[in-house]
Formats: C-alpha cells, sequence, structure tokens
C-alpha cells in the first residue's frame, strides 16, 4: 500500500531502501536496526497529515530534485500569489546497483526524469517552470 501512495511521501525511495535491500535475490532476511528505523519512518511519513494542494494550470510550477547514494526524488509543486509555495507530488526511485555507481551530477539530472510521472498536461499548461536543486549543478555556472 506504501508504494501505491509514494507521490505522496517525500524521498520514499531512500527511507525504503533498507527494506528493499531485504528483497534481493539470494539476500538472507535478516531485520536490523537499520530495517527497523526504516519501517518506522516509513510508517510515520505514511500516517504524517502533509496535504497536497491541487494544480492550478494558471500558477507557475516548481521543480525541486535531489538524489542521495540509493535513491533520486522530485518535488512539483506551485508557487501561490501570497508567496506560499505549495506541493502538487513527490516522485521518488531507488537506483540500482549500477546507477548507485553514478555521479552525483548525473544523479541530479537521472532525477529529472521523475517528471515524467507527471501528467504532461501539467506542464504544458503551466506559465512557466522553475527548476532547483542542490549543490552538485553549481558546476554548470562557470566562476
Amino acid at each position: 500500500m506504501i508504494n501505491y501512495y509514494g507521490r505522496f511521501i517525500p524521498n520514499l525511495s531512500t527511507i525504503l531502501y533498507p527494506l528493499n535491500t531485504l528483497l534481493h535475490l539470494n539476500s538472507k532476511f535478516v531485520w536490523t536496526n537499520k530495517q527497523e528505523q526504516a519501517f518506522l519512518q516509513a510508517k510515520k511519513a505514511f500516517l504524517s497529515n502533509k496535504i497536497l494542494a491541487h494544480y492550478n494550470p494558471k500558477l507557475p510550477l516548481i521543480l525541486a530534485t535531489d538524489a542521495s547514494p540509493y535513491g533520486v526524488g522530485a518535488v512539483l509543486s506551485q508557487l501561490h500569489p501570497d508567496g506560499t509555495e505549495k506541493v502538487i507530488q513527490y516522485a521518488s526511485q531507488t537506483l540500482t546497483k549500477t546507477q548507485q555507481n553514478y555521479s552525483q551530477i548525473d544523479k541530479e539530472a537521472y532525477s529529472i526524469i521523475l517528471v515524467s510521472k507527471v501528467p504532461s498536461i501539467l506542464i504544458r499548461k503551466s506559465l512557466y517552470i522553475t527548476y532547483r536543486s542542490q549543490a552538485p549543478n553549481t558546476n554548470f555556472c562557470p566562476e
């Protein structure tokens, strides 16, 4: 059930990584403190009262992405006239073993692909999109 509602939980793939490692082929099922903490954190996120906003085609979209060693994530939100930013959708994905070897900048770029999960009508009808990420993309800006 938690995967079904994953688009409403930020960084879900990173949270669930210790649990997902138990599902790998030929891995021993050993429940450690890491798995217990991941389970409790996922449960807390699932039960939280964070509220998503409805999409408004007249407001600008903001795309924020990030990458961890085990997963990538994206947050699609909108800037409202009162200056508040409200989340429309979260997206996250656990990285494969090969993807975990990507450089940080490649992981950040890969996180943008998650936006393809968002219905394209949202992006086509928006006034503009602002993209934000963490420090790795500063490599694109020469001094």
